[in-house]
């Protein structure tokens, strides 16, 4: 009996079902990577801001809030500080403690928040 040339049908389904495995593996890993990018690249945006506000807040010795913030853009008193931010909103709060009173700023942004004193006084 002479050998037949070629592929059965069930080797070509099981070469078929493991070509599908390995490219659905490729394109979730391509999913993935691309998704922790993006939440990479909003991350350092947004982190890029809060040195840039602190500063101003600190420098002008700010303890009252005076920010306006619309559709990302932070402005005070018509100066714009920051554009393209998430940041939702600016607050300040006083604290006793003990003698030393200290005004502490909270920004937040999305569901985080990042909070540091402007001044403290004895």
């Amino acid at each position: 009996m002479k050998a037949k040339k070629g592929f059965t049908f069930a080797e070509l389904l099981v070469a078929l079902a493991c070509s599908a495995i390995v490219l659905l593996g490729i394109v979730t890993t391509f999913g993935v990577v691309m998704n922790l990018q993006d939440h990479a690249i909003d991350t350092a945006e947004s982190t890029h801001y809060l040195p840039v506000l602190r500063e101003y807040i600190c420098q002008n010795n700010i303890t009252s809030n005076e920010f306006v913030i619309r559709n990302g853009t932070i402005s005070h008193k018509g100066n714009v500080i920051a554009i393209e931010t998430s940041i939702t909103s600016i607050t300040f709060t006083e604290t006793q403690i003990g003698e030393v009173s200290l005004t502490l700023c909270r920004i937040r942004e999305g569901n985080r928040n990042y909070e540091f004193p402007v001044t403290n006084t004895p």
